[in-house]
């Protein structure tokens, strides 16, 4: 995992990415990834609460966020989600029939979530790759270290830049990022792959106006090694499978 830590004056702001890694545990890897990600942020509280009663160090605090990341973990895996991926993690279909069985599926982020770790119940070792793009349009431009498109269509940066808020707006709204998580258990293998622009309801087709994932396997007729060479070159297989990725009730 790739930690950034931004300060600008009185704002300290985190920031984690998840490092490619190929045939692991699904949950092993989620559940080092969120406590690496609570720990700077509990520990920066820590040294902040002048109340602070308890003495604490560095392995003390990742212990805490730990716990607290296998807890978070294990209420996400809880939620259901529809029959139709259980059959297809376990049973055997055609592209043909992989197709028909995900035609008007979907998903929520956290059912997601769940289907991951069911898949790892089932067998399957996780793999996870990412590949990003250069902004094309500002290459003469200096960069902020950090930028976020808020709600309300303002942008939140940290760090020195050259570019006005309306090209920091196109630039994360034009952002070229593909993710692919690969699910196999050395007979099948199962790919769910998102683009920035998919999740963002900006890509073109009939479900290319909603947030979305791609769905591939080995039985749309090409290899897992072929796959991962077009992902770390930008590029992926056409597939007729999207599914449409909902916002959590909760979250309404």
């Amino acid at each position: 995992m790739t930690t950034y830590k931004y300060k600008d004056g009185d704002k300290e702001l985190f920031a984690n990415e998840m490092d490619e890694v190929e045939n692991v545990s699904y949950r092993d890897t989620v559940i080092k990834f969120q406590a690496s990600s609570i720990a700077p942020v509990l520990k920066a509280y820590l040294d902040k609460d002048n109340k602070c009663t308890f003495s604490y160090n560095d392995d003390t605090v990742y212990n805490a966020a730990l716990e607290i990341a296998e807890k978070t973990y294990e209420d996400f895996i809880k939620s259901s989600f529809d029959s139709c991926f259980n059959n297809l993690l376990k049973k055997e279909f055609s592209k043909k029939e992989q197709i028909r069985l995900l035609k008007g599926a979907q998903l929520t982020e956290t059912q997601l979530s769940s289907l991951f770790n069911f898949a790892e119940e089932c067998g399957y070792k996780f793999s996870h790759y990412k590949w990003q793009g250069d902004p094309k349009s500002v290459k003469e431009e200096k960069l902020p270290s950090f930028m976020h498109l808020k709600d309300d269509g303002s942008v939140e940066y940290v760090g020195d830049t050259t570019l006005t808020e309306g090209q920091m707006r196109t630039i994360i709204n034009q952002a070229d990022v593909l993710i692919a998580r690969i699910f196999d258990n050395g007979i099948h293998w199962h790919c769910f792959l998102q683009t920035y622009k998919g999740l963002k309801g900006m890509e073109s087709g009939i479900q290319g106006s909603r947030p979305h994932l791609h769905y591939l396997s080995d039985s749309f007729g090409i290899s897992r090694d072929d796959l991962v060479k077009m992902i770390k070159m930008g590029r992926y297989p056409n597939t007729p499978v999207h599914i449409p990725l909902l916002i959590d009730k909760s979250e309404d």
